[in-house]
């Protein structure tokens, strides 16, 4: 084995072929161009390309190369273009001789080729005085001689910052502290080939614990907690509520217990309960709120004590559907506020009466002309007492032929007075009631007519009716002179037609006489 090793070295070294310059690994960036050399002696030189020697399909993936003889020395390049489907090619050269026939073989070297970077990891953020944050990472892998030229580092999708170092941590301070908004900062790698894949952290900023006002109520045996979270983030919001309930001395614990509240987001409130043995006794009742991130702000105790009962109870009627009621409240903490009052109303009276006793007086008139009936009303209304005063006065005028001509519904404030035009040549009601919210009174109906009464024709003397003597004595000194004018003209129309025919005969005759 050893002597097969021996010749081969021989071989290589000896049959007139040597290898001086080997070519070498290369890393690279993606879409770059590299350049491989290989020097040797021999009568020939050539790459080979993943052990294939350079032709058409190997120069169509990017590669390219060239020989040189200076003096019995060939030299080779092979430029190379950092595709990246190339990654991880071997690239090797071969040194030959033609008398004798021999070949030698480099050694193989590879070019690896790095693309945009993975995302960093172990992202983490720690806080600095509560306004800053220092961000620490790991940098991702890389290539030799393929640096990671710096960060890309954006805050919230408005802080743009590039580091021009490959640092692995940044300090960034805020100008926002708000508890609420929750940070996300992103970190990708740079190298040649740009920017690489992100990673991502997200984190609220750390603030003192939140002021909340926290009102408990006592009803029915259960103390009942009620904590406006209106002014805090949700992330804010208590998760748990511990109770320590003491008797009026706080030398005895009446009930220790933690609840987990209820989240009401209409009300924007959260709420929890726990027993009591009574709410009439003198207690004391502790509350802490905490939640993931610690303690709440402390609250002082709340002291309930027996309410007194409410005084200077007052009523008064607006009407028979509403009453207003007012009353003195009992002196409490502050802190422990009436919440609500209990009203139980025992009605004694009887249902209120309607209307229909009620005193009231219609008096309509009619005017009727040649095209229109009016009728003219005037209502007048007394008022009993508040629970049967009427409050509505309804008016209506309804004909057999035209139907309902008006209606209207007024409140009973003052006398009620008006005009209605009526169309002629009907037969009509006039009616009238008043009510309250209890009922309505008797109905006042009157009937009246729109047809226009006849014309009556009088003897009396007038200028423009002259008594029947009189009307004679006109027509005859009318037709008198009349008829003697015509008599006259008819005469005259006699002659002249008389006096014509005369000269006619005469003429008549003398032609005769002529002949």
């Amino acid at each position: 084995m050893i002597g097969i090793i021996l010749a081969f070295i021989f071989l290589r070294h000896c049959a007139g072929q040597t290898i001086t310059i080997q070519p070498v690994s290369i890393n690279t960036t993606i879409n770059s161009t590299v350049t491989f050399t290989c020097e040797g002696a021999g009568d020939s030189i050539a790459f080979r390309v993943n052990g294939t020697a350079i032709f058409d399909n190997v120069r169509d993936r990017g590669f390219c190369d060239e020989t040189f003889n200076d003096n019995g020395t060939r030299r080779g390049e092979l430029e190379a273009t950092a595709y990246e489907f190339n990654n991880n090619t071997n690239i090797s050269c071969r040194v030959s001789t033609d008398d004798p026939v021999a070949a030698l073989f480099s050694d193989v070297a590879i070019l690896m080729i790095q693309g945009l970077l993975d995302s960093v990891s172990d992202l983490d953020y720690t806080f600095i005085n509560g306004s800053s944050v220092f961000l620490t990472w790991t940098a991702p892998y890389t290539l030799d001689n393929v640096p990671i030229t710096g960060y890309y580092i954006v805050l919230n999708g408005l802080v743009n910052i590039t580091t021009i170092d490959n640092n692995t941590n940044i300090t960034l301070s805020a100008a926002n502290l708000d508890p609420c908004l929750l940070n996300n900062v992103f970190v990708s790698p740079i190298n040649d080939v740009g920017i690489g894949s992100p990673n991502n952290v997200s984190f609220y900023y750390e603030t003192v614990s939140p002021n909340v006002s926290v009102t408990p109520v006592c009803h029915e045996e259960l103390i009942y907690i009620s904590i406006n979270v209106s002014t805090i983030c949700e992330r804010e919001y208590p998760d748990s509520i511990a109770v320590i309930i003491l008797n009026s001395d706080s030398s005895t614990v009446v009930n220790n217990v933690t609840i987990i509240p209820q989240i009401n987001y209409q009300l924007m409130i959260a709420t929890g309960n726990t027993s009591i043995p009574s709410c009439n006794d003198t207690f004391i009742v502790n509350v802490s709120l905490s939640n993931t991130e610690g303690t709440l702000n402390e609250l002082s105790p709340f002291k309930f004590v027996y309410l007194g009962p409410v005084t200077n109870i007052d009523f008064s009627i607006v009407n028979c559907s509403t009453i207003n009621i007012t009353w003195t409240a009992p002196t409490v903490d502050d802190r422990v506020s009436i919440q609500y009052y209990i009203l139980r109303v025992y009605d004694s009276m009887t249902i209120p009466r309607s209307a229909v006793e009620t005193d009231f007086m219609v008096n309509y008139t009619q005017n009727q002309t040649v095209q229109v009936s009016t009728v003219h009303y005037n209502i007048s209304i007394a008022k009993e007492s508040t629970s049967r005063a009427p409050v509505y006065v309804t008016l209506t005028i309804e004909c057999n032929e035209t139907g309902i001509v008006y209606v209207n519904t007024t409140l009973v404030e003052n006398p009620i007075k008006g005009s209605v035009p009526v169309p002629l040549y009907n037969h009509c009601s006039f009616i009238s009631f008043v009510s309250n919210c209890t009922g309505s009174s008797e109905r006042f109906q009157r009937s009246f007519n729109t047809t226009p009464s006849p014309p009556t024709i009088s003897n009396t003397p007038s200028p423009t009716n002259p008594p029947a003597s009189d009307n004679a004595n006109l027509i005859i000194s009318i037709i008198v002179p009349s008829v003697v004018v015509i008599a006259l003209f008819i005469l005259i129309l006699i002659l002249v037609v008389f006096c014509c025919l005369r000269k006619i005969d005469l003429k008549i005759m003398e032609m005769r006489i002529k002949t």
